[in-house]
């Protein structure tokens, strides 16, 4: 069949220019065509078979209109714009057109006839009888006067038709009277008079009147009154007047502001406004009531449009039960919107309606490239639904649209906000901005019941379409939710341009979804491609159709095959299966050999993480590329590396990774340099690297910025707040007061904002006093507590975050706290970030207690682990708040009146808790709370009841703090410049930093241990809490104490005068006083009013508690008064030692005093008082005794003096002290005490001195078994002339000089020098010739025993059983080039090395090396093994790979070949030559490697989806038995053999079908051989079938 161009509109080339055919249009009957078109020459003929020209029409041509350079129609040429005759005349048989005919008198110009003559008349004469006919319509600018009659046979106009004004203007007097009837053209149309103009009187006979206007009509029978109405129908019409009540379409209004003033709803019921065809200027905004409709004519014959004074103000302002339709509104400018709630609209049963409106706007700036001011960006906008102008009471904020158009060229057009829902139907958005925007809220809509506010947005989408413009829909917040249905985006992102260029679409700014809104979706683009979300892509062109979808849903189907090629895939709930391969679970599995992933580049991509549960080998390099190496997925994992690393490691961006973390550190790196951008570390110096520049050391110097926020007052609610705390988004917030003793629930429009709209919900009431409140994660457990009860109270809540659900909770009715027993006030508690810790305040020991829970949240069974003493800080530690991490702490506090910040180095671990500052509030707080982000602080005041907000520009940072820099020991041999705020601080090594020359601070800077020649501070000089200002030394914080302290047994000295403004406290004491003034003159004198102080040291006396004392040794101690004063002891005097009385200027004072206590006492002269106690010796009256019982009373002369007893004395014992000589003849035996005594004793042959014994030619001590001690004194020496023996041990504390010392027993010597090279000194003994050895030797086979290990020749083994512990703090080092024999048999039954981890040795049952680590005994040579070593992967000398199990091998593998005994699989088993599934019912798969290989079953080959017979001969025969049959279950079609008719086999068979090219149709062999399969239906040839379809073609184009 030939096939015939289509022609359906314009002639399209392609159509045409078919094989080079031409195309005739004829007459059925005739042989010359209408029209020819030579293809083959490109030329059209009219009414000719062979066209000359490109265009040769033959015979006549009529037209309207011709167009040609030049023309010879027949007798005449048209050239140019000259006529010219060939021959005769020309004749013009019709009309001629030209600018102007010129006559003598007459002048034709364009449209006018004139006169030359000035003030002529132009006469129009007929010819005869004839008559002057004018055909056209004919004005008469001046007067019309006929003396005959005038005869209008067509339509008669009187006036002009313009507005109001002008028809007024016009007027028709009638002098004459009318003689005829007059008829209106148009049955009921035309009216007698107008609203507006009324005739006064109309006399009528009789009056046919259908409609009667007015209220009154006068008949000759009297009066009758019409007072009703058409309902609430209302109407506006350009012909109106706003004078009308506007209920009658002769009398409507002429505004539609004046209709909407007018009507009134509540009475008798809603209202119809009918606004008629015309262009209405209104006053914006129109505020349509409650229950009225506008009802425009049509959409674009009424239209609605602002003054200019309003041309930016809102056009629509409605309320509930609004329908506004039909009409058109535009000529408006941002930042109006075409419809918007009025202030406090309240829907009550049925949403605003808008249909059939068209809103058409433009920017104030249009030009040809831009012509609806696109760019300007100040068009008017659509519609702003916001639910914050809807009241409660409501039924919900919601509108409806159905079949409207916005053109909001470059605006936002649609906005939803705070509450609303729209549905929005079969409608469309051009060129705008941002088509539709559903917005999250600040103020929000409140629920008629008052329970929430719903700040979010909701939109449905059915059937309609975005055009042009940047943005289709974007949902920015929670509880944004959009549901667009079949909605059509066209050419979004184009902007302007109306190219329809698909290129420059972006599809990415169709659907935007922001802050967790939410837009589901079906839509169709510009180019047909349909999309489900982002689960759904179908390209319409190509036909490829992507799922981007976590799961889908075949819970109706069975299974999804799909079939490409003749390849099948089947789907199902358990599986995803090709012919060779099934996917399962997380499973990919091959279903015949091996699973092999080849490559035709022999490269193989995996472009997503991989995870190898088995071992992964590589035969050659292994090479990973790319900008991302994950190894391991958890910081347990660990990566060993067994070879050396040959190349530099180098990071991918420069400054943006770590060698570490801040809870993992390398132990050791061992680099020869460090080298970074400025300065070098090589050895152990740095090095700056530029010339001249300063090496600076320095912490952060930049403080956070704290802003003080808003604040709320809780007073009316609880005027005694305590604690506070907010729900986990920041929309809740909760107080606890002990007014009323409960829990108060506030919630607040904006997250985290006191400053919003803070509104009190409900109460709890709780425990007496409470003063802290906290809740778990998920809101459904509070948790309260208070002073005095010692107890933490827990409460279930049925709604989460909800006090109202609170009840008691019976898991924990009475906790107790078991912080210390002293300890009842807990004012304050939190928990760590997830439950599994509880922190409490205490109030009377002024600490922070830490506790374990044994689950999250779960306070009924607690363990204490530590305190934190802040009673230096705070004495009244009320609120405690933990950051996210842990780091930072929180307390804030009554007494200081702020909120004290600590830093951890230890997450959530108070031990490592440093205070970090201070930051003041006042007002008595104590309750504090800190948002998640850390950028709020919501601090509770007692007080003012206010909960005040602050913020920062830090997370949890509200301090300022300090900055460290630590060193240990550290030299600097240049210049120090300290050039920001930071600390130097010694840290834990309690190092100096010692400075060679001078060292300079540049700003506020923080010194520790500093030991420097010279310190120049620019500003402040700060050393730790201590700062230099000036001339003043003071504390950093306020209040903080002063401490002077020296080091060691140094002084502080100060060698000049010394102003003490403040009190001074003893260093370690609660001793001060205060303002007193201290002057010196040289560091010794010191002048005050009154001094208390644990320790001070002036000169030589030693002030320290209750005690004055000299410092130098054997000093006496001084009182002395000046002048005549004297030294007056007011109370009982305790002198520790002698008391002396001495004349001073040849004056003897007198000591008086009621009663002194002294060790010794010296008069010279005069001693009274009643009694005196003179060390332990009583003076009264006229005797002398001890105070002690039982103690010696013992008297000692100064000097060469005697102790002369003058009277009968009775001394049961006598003990002489000092160089005295005492006569004693009559004592039967005497006792010296510590006697010292330079003379001779007479005394019988035993002497008794303390605890030692004289007797005949041995001195020996009393008690049994204690030491003889013998010392000189001073620099003397314990000397024996002759040969000593000590039969027991010998103690020297001095030094022992003998010839030859022979010891039996122990020794015990300080130091012991021999004659040859060895000393023995303390703890230690050595050579004393440089280089010599120092030899221990023993005789025959004894060993050397060093305190349990014994060493003999080259054998060191330990005394006992015991382990031998070579114990080293740095490396220990064999240097043998030879080898180590470790332990060849297991010396523990239990085979557990004694629990000794990382001891190593040879177990001979496997030939390994194994170490136990702190899990398992592992084997420490090649190879993986179990715990009990059983089983295990060896490799082999031979260069095998054994696997056995339970002692069994089951596998060896080499580059060979690898043996098994039998394969498992995930559902096949391969058993000697059986491979069959292991799972029920499951199929046997069988697939070749990638490329071209095939599964061979004998002759049948399959590859992918073909099945290929090698036998040369015969038939592939598919078949079932029985009544079986084969089904071919696809739905495309079934492709069969194709061929000519020679391509036939020689001996087909029966039944045998094939496709005949050649004769084109589907063939069957039958018994009479090859047949058409279709039949023997009629057929029509190809020429006839040509004339049929040219035939259809010319009737239906």
């Amino acid at each position: 069949m030939a096939q015939v161009g289509r022609i359906s509109g314009p002639l399209l080339t392609a159509n045409l220019e078919r094989q080079g055919k031409d195309l005739d249009f004829r007459n059925q009957q005739a042989s010359t065509p209408l029209l020819k078109f030579k293809v083959d020459t490109n030329r059209i003929g009219v009414n000719t078979t062979s066209p000359a020209f490109e265009l040769d029409v033959v015979d006549t041509v009529k037209g309207n209109f011709l167009s040609t350079s030049s023309l010879s129609p027949g007798n005449f040429t048209l050239s140019g714009n000259n006529i010219n005759a060939l021959t005769g005349p020309i004749n013009f048989l019709n009309n001629v057109r030209s600018s102007g005919v010129a006559t003598d008198q007459l002048l034709i110009r364009d449209n006018t006839i004139s006169t030359y003559t000035t003030n002529s008349e132009i006469n129009l004469l007929p010819n005869g009888t004839g008559t002057i006919e004018l055909q056209a319509d004919t004005n008469v600018t001046g007067n019309l006067h006929a003396s005959g009659n005038i005869t209008f046979d067509g339509n008669l106009v009187f006036g002009d038709t313009g507005d109001d004004s002008t028809r007024l203007a016009d007027t028709v007097e009638l002098n004459a009277d009318i003689h005829s009837d007059i008829v209106p053209d148009v049955h009921e149309t035309y009216n007698l008079g107008a609203n507006y103009s009324k005739w006064n009187n109309i006399d009528l006979a009789t009056g046919n009147v259908t409609t009667v206007l007015g209220n009154t009509i006068n008949l000759e029978n009297g009066l009758i009154q019409i007072d009703s109405r058409q309902g609430n129908t209302f109407y506006v019409d350009k012909n109106g007047n706003d004078n009308n009540v506007g209920d009658h379409p002769n009398g409507a209004f002429l505004t539609l502001t004046r209709a909407l003033s007018f009507v009134d709803s509540s009475i008798q019921g809603p209202v119809v406004i009918h606004v008629k065809p015309g262009e209405y200027e209104e006053v914006f905004p129109l505020t349509v009531p409650s229950n009225v409709s506008i009802v425009g004519e049509d959409i674009r014959n009424t239209v609605i449009k602002p003054t200019l004074a309003t041309n930016t103000n809102n056009a629509f302002l409605v309320d509930g039960e609004v329908t506004i339709e039909n009409l058109t509104i535009k000529d408006f400018f941002s930042p109006g919107y075409a419809f918007a709630f009025k202030s406090n609209a309240t829907v009550t049963s049925r949403s605003p309606y808008i249909r059939n409106v068209t809103v058409l706007t433009q920017g104030s700036v249009t030009s040809a490239s831009d012509p609806n001011g696109y760019d300007q960006g100040d068009a008017g906008k659509g519609v702003l639904v916001d639910g914050a102008s809807v009241t409660s009471s409501s039924q919900e904020a919601s509108m409806l649209f159905h079949s409207v158009t916005f053109i909001t060229p470059g605006v936002e057009s649609v906005k939803l906000t705070n509450g609303v829902r729209v549905e929005w139907l079969n409608s469309f958005i051009y060129f705008a901005q941002q088509g539709i925007l559903l917005e999250r809220g600040t103020t929000g809509h409140l629920s008629t019941d008052g329970s929430t506010i719903q700040y979010g947005a909701e939109m449905r989408c059915i059937g309609s379409a975005n055009v042009y413009g940047e943005f289709g829909i974007k949902a920015d917040g929670a509880g944004t939710n959009a549901y667009l249905v079949n909605h059509n985006f066209t050419y979004i992102g184009s902007g302007k341009s109306t190219a329809n260029d698909d290129t420059v679409s972006i599809h990415a700014n169709e659907v935007v979804e922001i802050n967790s809104g939410r837009v589901n979706y079906t839509t169709v683009d510009e180019k047909g491609n349909y999309r489900v979300g982002e689960a759904l892509f179908v390209n319409q062109d190509t036909g490829k159709t992507e799922i981007q979808s976590a799961s889908i849903d075949f819970s109706n189907t069975d299974s999804l095959t799909v079939v490409t090629g003749g390849s099948t895939v089947t789907i199902d709930d358990t599986r995803v299966r090709t012919d060779f391969i099934r996917l399962r679970d997380n499973t990919l599995e091959s279903l015949v050999g091996d699973l092999n992933i080849n490559s035709a580049l022999n490269t193989v991509n995996i472009n997503a993480t991989t995870n190898i549960t088995g071992n992964l080998t590589t035969d050659g390099n292994a090479t990973i590329a790319g900008s991302l190496v994950r190894l391991g997925d958890a910081d347990t994992d660990d990566i060993s590396f067994n070879a050396d690393v040959t190349s530099g490691m180098t990071p991918n961006i420069d400054l943006n990774f770590n060698l570490g973390s801040a809870t993992k550190s390398w132990r050791t790196a061992y680099a020869e340099k460090l080298t970074t951008d400025t300065f070098d570390i090589e050895g152990n110096r740095f090095i700056t690297k530029d010339s001249n520049a300063d090496l600076e050391l320095g912490g952060n110097p930049n403080p956070p910025t704290v802003t003080v926020g808003p604040q709320f007052s809780v007073n009316a609610q609880e005027t005694a707040p305590r604690g506070l705390t907010f729900n986990n988004d920041g929309t809740k917030m909760f107080i606890a007061g002990t007014a009323g003793d409960d829990i108060s629930e506030y919630t607040l429009s904006t997250a985290f904002d006191v400053s919003s709209t803070v509104t009190y919900v409900d109460s709890l009431s709780v425990i007496a006093n409470p003063t802290a409140v906290k809740f778990n994660l998920d809101g459904t457990k509070m948790y309260v507590t208070g002073p005095g009860t010692n107890r933490l109270t827990e409460y279930n809540l049925s709604t989460a975050f909800d006090v109202s659900t609170g009840v008691f909770s019976q898991n924990s009715p009475s906790w107790k706290f078991l912080v210390t027993p002293s300890e009842d006030d807990t004012f304050g508690f939190d928990f760590n970030n997830d439950g599994t810790k509880l922190y409490v305040t205490g109030n009377q020991r002024d600490k922070i207690y830490e506790f374990d829970l044994p689950g999250a949240f779960d306070i009924s069974a607690i363990t204490f682990v530590q305190e934190l003493y802040v009673g230096l800080i705070d004495i009244e530690p009320f609120g405690i708040e933990w950051s996210t991490d842990g780091k930072r702490l929180f307390i804030v506090g009554t007494r200081g009146n702020g909120v004290d910040e600590f830093k951890l180095t230890t997450p959530f671990d108070i031990s490592t808790a440093t205070h970090e500052g201070f930051y003041f509030i006042g007002g008595n707080p104590s309750g504090i709370h800190i948002s998640p982000d850390g950028l709020k602080m919501f601090i509770l005041g007692n007080q003012n009841d206010k909960v005040k907000e602050y913020t920062t520009d830090s997370p949890y940072r509200f301090v300022a703090g300090t900055s460290s820099v630590v060193f240990g020991n550290l030299t600097v041999g240049q210049q120090f410049t300290q050039t920001d705020v930071s600390t130097i601080d010694s840290g834990d090594v309690n190092s100096d930093l010692g400075i060679i020359n001078d060292i300079v601070i540049n700003s506020d800077s923080i010194l520790r241990n500093v030991t420097t020649p010279l310190l120049n501070a620019n500003g402040f000089a700060n050393f730790d809490s201590v700062g230099f200002v000036g001339n003043k030394i003071t504390t950093r914080d306020s209040n903080a104490d002063l401490v002077l302290q020296p080091s060691g047994t140094g002084i502080i000295r100060i060698p000049g005068d010394v102003t003490v403004e403040n009190t001074i406290f003893a260093p370690t004491a609660n001793y001060s006083f205060a303002s007193a003034t201290m002057t010196t003159t040289s560091g010794e004198n010191l002048l005050t009013d009154n001094l208390n102080l644990e320790q001070m040291i002036t000169g030589d006396i030693v002030f320290e508690g209750n005690v004055i004392t000299t410092n130098v040794s054997n000093s006496d101690l001084d009182f002395r008064a000046n002048g005549t004063g004297t030294v007056d002891i007011q109370a009982n005097v305790d002198v520790g030692q002698s008391i002396s009385v001495n004349t001073i200027g040849g004056v003897a004072p007198n000591i008086n005093a009621e009663d002194i206590t002294a060790n010794f006492a010296t008069v010279n002269t005069f001693f009274s008082a009643p009694s005196a106690i003179v060390g332990s010796i009583s003076l009264a009256g006229n005797r002398i005794q001890t105070i002690e019982s039982n103690a010696d009373l013992e008297f000692n002369a100064s000097g060469t003096g005697k102790v002369i007893l003058q009277e009968n004395v009775s001394m049961p014992n006598l003990n002489v002290q000092g160089n005295t000589n005492i006569q004693v003849s009559t004592a039967p035996s005497a006792t010296f005490d510590n006697a010292t005594i330079t003379n001779n004793i007479i005394a019988p042959s035993r002497i008794t001195m303390e605890g030692i014994e004289i007797l005949g030619n041995k001195i020996r001590t009393k008690s049994s078994s204690s030491d003889l001690d013998l010392r000189a004194s001073g620099t003397g020496v314990v000397r024996a002339k002759e040969d000593v023996n000590v039969t027991n041990n010998l103690t020297v504390n001095g030094t022992l000089t003998a010839h030859n010392i022979g010891i039996e027993g122990d020794v015990d010597l300080n130091e012991l020098e021999t004659d040859g090279n060895i000393e023995f000194n303390d703890n230690y003994i050595t050579t004393t010739v440089s280089n010599s050895n120092l030899e221990l030797r023993t005789t025959g086979a004894a060993f050397i025993d060093l305190q349990g290990i014994k060493v003999r020749d080259s054998v060191i083994q330990s005394n006992s059983s015991a382990d031998m512990l070579l114990d080293t703090n740095n490396i220990l080092e064999i240097t043998s080039t030879d080898s180590i024999i470790l332990p060849k048999t297991l010396t523990d039954s239990s085979d557990t090395f004694s629990n000794n981890i990382g001891a190593v040795q040879y177990d001979a049952s496997i030939n390994q090396i194994v170490g136990l680590t702190n899990v398992s005994k592992q084997v420490l040579g090649p190879g993986l093994y179990s715990d009990d070593r059983q089983t295990f992967v060896n490799p082999k000398p031979d260069n095998t790979i054994e696997f056995t199990a339970q002692g069994v091998n089951s596998m060896t593998t080499s580059y060979q070949a690898t043996t098994m005994n039998r394969i498992e699989l995930n559902g096949i088993d391969i058993d000697g030559n059986t491979i069959s599934t292991n799972i029920t019912n499951s199929d046997l798969i069988l697939l070749p490697e990638a490329g071209q290989g095939k599964v061979q079953l004998e002759k049948l080959h399959v590859l992918d989806n073909t099945l290929t017979d090698t036998n040369i001969d015969g038939a592939f025969s598919i078949g079932a038995t029985d009544n079986g049959y084969v089904k071919f279950n696809q739905q495309n079609a079934l492709v069969i053999p194709s061929g000519g008719s020679q391509s036939r086999r020689s001996t087909p068979e029966i039944g045998e079908t094939r496709w005949n090219v050649a004769l084109g149709y589907l063939e069957i062999y039958t018994a009479n051989g090859w047949t058409d399969a279709s039949g023997s239906g009629a057929t029509v040839s190809a020429a006839e079938m040509d004339e049929i379809m040219n035939e259809f073609i010319l009737i239906f184009g």
